[in-house]
């Protein structure tokens, strides 16, 4: 869910809320009006009896006050009943007669009326409030006021779930800005800068970002100047190293067989260390966009078959079967024949290093006629072993520079074989990937355009894929 939905969700959900709270302290609210209201009510009928009984009193008429009563409890719904205290016995308006209330109850009034004259009997009126009828009116009353409230919370809750996604959008949308700038940022775009617009929290980290992106920008350029640097200054002393190297080793003279042993060790790490340095050169040249790739007619089969024929003595020596599948005919394609098979060489040297003992690399060259990829037809070059294989979670930086996967065979190299790799396909307009499983090998694949004639300079592709 994103961010933009659960700020609008939250908004939405506090105004729900609030409008249930308000509306629960309004309807408790206007209950307590409204019981004030009928209190405030029986007390002014109440006040209204002693007055009616007073009349009657001095008209000397009790008919005055039962005619009075009459009417409240035919009128008047929370009356329920209304009785006098005539002569020691308790009248009830329609003739009843029998024993009245005691003392006064919740339901039950009692209305004192002393004598006005020396002599005469005071009275006492009863009057019995309903309350089931003054629950009624507190029903009906709570009814309207819940009505009233459904239709302000139909009103209001749209235009309040409206308001919080628009003010949900404008909130989001830097930090979405910001979001896409980072991502840009990790996969290497460091020239991307955040936008910087107002003067607030998110205005501060779009500008940490930006301050980040250049520093970024600059280790970048300083690592590359130093890797040229370096690299540079370390291949002619390693070539120099390497040639006396191979003088002294091939003087026919005797020397002992550690020292001998000695010598070819470190020819053999002297090599090594040059063909680390070649390929930082290599990458340097990537990065720095001055790599040169010179396409030209070139057959693809007899550089397939030149590749897997010079793996075969160190496939033996490692126990491994390698072989390879060709098809009829010649396959031409328009590349540049160094580059293409640096990246076959690269394929193959991976597969061998990273097969056990006894297990199998596969070469396989194929033809993609028009019409399965579009117009122009396409050559694939495919390299299949039954190695250790790579976990899902290292796919997505097997052709990153430096990358190196961890393997139960512990076998070791630069991690930029396949950056360099997947730079020359691109050059070329092709397109590299890679499909795996633990424990039962891996599939490295990379597909180019046959017919097309490429510039000397042939612009990297951006788009790289699995196959």
């Amino acid at each position: 869910m994103s961010i933009r939905t659960k700020f609008g969700l939250a908004v939405t959900a506090v105004a729900i809320a609030t409008i249930l709270v308000s509306g629960g302290v309004f309807l408790a609210i206007e209950t307590q009006g409204l019981k004030r209201s009928q209190a405030e009510r029986a007390r002014l009928l109440l006040e209204n009896v002693r007055n009616m009984a007073r009349e009657s009193q001095l008209a000397k008429d009790p008919l005055m006050l039962f005619d009075y009563l009459w009417y409240l409890q035919r009128d008047r719904r929370e009356v329920a009943g209304c009785r006098v205290y005539l002569n020691g016995e308790w009248r009830g308006i329609h003739g009843w007669r029998g024993p009245g209330p005691a003392a006064p109850s919740s339901s039950t009034k009692i209305v004192d009326v002393p004598p006005i004259e020396p002599g005469q009997a005071g009275m006492r009126v009863a009057v019995t409030f309903s309350p089931r009828a003054l629950d009624r009116d507190l029903g009906a009353a709570r009814k309207l006021l819940l009505a009233d409230l459904g239709r302000v919370a139909v009103g209001v809750v749209p235009l309040a779930i409206l308001a919080s996604f628009i003010v949900g959008w404008r909130m989001t949308r830097r930090f979405l800005r910001i979001r896409a700038a980072l991502s840009e940022i990790g996969r290497g775009h460091l020239k991307v800068r955040a936008h910087l617009d107002g003067a607030d929290e998110f205005a501060a980290l779009a500008g940490d970002v930006n301050e980040m992106a250049v520093k970024l920008g600059e280790l970048e350029e300083m690592k590359k100047t130093f890797v040229a640097a370096v690299t540079h200054e370390l291949r002619s002393p390693l070539a120099l190293i390497e040639t006396y190297l191979k003088k002294l080793l091939s003087l026919e003279r005797p020397r002992p067989p550690d020292e001998k042993e000695a010598l070819e060790r470190i020819r053999r790490n002297a090599s090594r260390l040059g063909h680390f340095v070649g390929n930082l050169l290599d990458f340097s040249r990537v990065e720095k966009g001055k790599f040169d790739c010179r396409p030209r007619p070139a057959e693809m089969r007899s550089l397939v078959e030149d590749a897997v024929l010079f793996f075969k003595p160190k496939a033996e020596e490692a126990g491994l079967k390698l072989s390879v599948d060709l098809p009829e005919g010649a396959v031409p394609a328009v590349v540049d024949p160094d580059l293409i098979t640096q990246v076959v060489t690269n394929l193959i040297s991976n597969a061998v290093k990273f097969t056990p003992q006894g297990g199998g690399v596969r070469v396989r060259l194929e033809r993609l006629p028009a019409g399965g990829q579009g117009p122009d037809a396409a050559v694939r070059v495919s390299v299949e072993d039954t190695g250790v294989g790579i976990p899902q979670e290292d796919m997505g930086r097997v052709f990153g520079a430096f990358e190196r996967i961890r393997n139960p065979l512990r076998a070791t190299g630069t991690g930029l074989g396949l950056a360099i790799s997947k730079a020359i396909v691109e050059m070329h307009g092709g397109l590299i990937g890679v499909s795996s499983e633990v424990g039962r090998g891996s599939r490295f694949t990379f597909e180019i355009p046959a017919p097309v004639v490429l510039p000397e300079s042939a612009p990297a592709a951006p788009l790289a894929r699995r196959i």
